[in-house]
């Protein structure tokens, strides 16, 4: 009876031997699954290894976990799983490859295009990815750089996870070297971007770019987000919280917000802001017609200003927060009046923590 499955674990594995089980597995055709995990140790038996393969078309499950593969191993592992046509998952966690090798391994799944769930995992996060060019197997390897999603920590980590074309979303946890950031240009899938405290003069280009979230930035960084912004021309979500903006901030992010045409969602809390700082912003909002959603709480506005032309463009907005500002009577009504003449479509207002919250709806 021929074997459907063979595991070779922790074993010295020679040339012969591999050319010996390359001539049973030659006429197997039901043989299903292969594991060999610490018994690869040479160039040599990878290539003998690669022969094994030639002859495996039926194989579906492959777990090579172990084995100290570097990028010229995964090259010549990549050889081999070309003929592997019925394919459905692969490990190769925790060898020696960068993400140059890891990239070998899936061009020799595209010319099948039957690749479709990639689960990638390290000693830092579990990530899970889903990619579009493939169709039918589970990926499992030990670098980021075809996930889509990943939180990273440090330099190395990011230059990993940008090398791929497939990441989508982004969570940068800490202020990295400013230069490691130019790095975030290179993802052309990435939807979603989350930044701590970014340094004052870095640069980070991505056009697709439909989230952005900045939380505490610092002072004189805003231009860093302003030329993020400038490239970014499908963004629909911005997220500034927990900054203290001056008055060179301010005018600095009024230059970018007029870039963001399609704004959906604006979210300024807790960055200082009074009403000089708001009328500045809302003069160059007047493009983003399409806002639904302004988050303004854990300020110091007042609506002491004239707040009539605040938010007179913004026909479509449904959810205002201004919780926790310093609106009194006076800044209520006018507030009031703005609102009912300009906003036709708002549903839900939240005025919890200012001085004026009883007073606005006697206004």
């Amino acid at each position: 009876m021929l074997p459907t499955k063979l595991v070779i674990v922790n074993s010295i594995i020679t040339t012969e031997t591999m050319n010996a089980l390359a001539a049973e597995l030659r006429e197997n055709e039901k043989f299903g699954k292969l594991k060999v995990v610490q018994s690869i140790h040479n160039s040599e038996v990878l290539r003998g290894f690669v022969t094994v393969l030639n002859h495996c078309k039926n194989l579906k499950e492959l777990d090579i976990s172990n084995n100290g593969i570097d990028d010229i191993g995964a090259e010549t592992l990549a050889n081999g799983l070309k003929h592997c046509e019925s394919l459905e998952r692969i490990v190769i966690a925790n060898n020696k490859m960068t993400s140059k090798g890891v990239n070998e391994i899936l061009k020799s799944f595209k010319q099948f295009n039957y690749v479709s769930k990639l689960t990638t995992f390290s000693e830092s996060t579990c990530l899970q990815s889903f990619s579009k060019p493939f169709r039918k197997c589970n990926l499992e390897i030990r670098y980021e750089d075809i996930c889509q999603k990943a939180c990273v920590t440090d330099e190395d980590t990011l230059s990993a996870v940008t090398s791929g074309t497939c990441l989508q979303s982004l969570i940068l946890v800490k202020p990295l070297n400013s230069i490691t950031y130019e790095f975030i240009g290179n993802c052309t899938c990435l939807q979603s971007l989350v930044l701590v405290k970014p340094p004052m003069d870095s640069t980070i280009l991505c056009a697709c770019l439909q989230s952005l979230a900045v939380v505490k930035p610092m002072i004189g960084s805003y231009g860093t987000i302003v030329r993020c912004l400038k490239v970014t021309t499908e963004l629909q979500v911005l997220v500034l919280n927990g900054g203290v903006m001056d008055a060179d901030d301010t005018r600095c992010l009024a230059v970018g917000l007029r870039y963001c045409c399609n704004l959906q969602i604006l979210d300024l809390g807790e960055n200082s802001i009074g009403d000089t700082e708001a009328q500045a912003l809302f003069d160059n909002l007047k493009s983003c017609v399409q806002l639904k959603e302004i988050s303004l709480q854990n300020n110091n506005i007042e609506c002491k200003v004239e707040v009539l032309s605040w938010f007179q463009q913004f026909k479509k907005l449904q959810k205002l927060n201004l919780c926790n500002n310093m609106i009194n009577r006076g800044g209520a009504k006018a507030l009031a009046s703005c609102l009912i003449i300009h906003c036709p479509a708002l549903l839900v207002l939240y005025l919890d923590d200012n001085t004026s919250y009883w007073n606005f709806w006697e206004s």
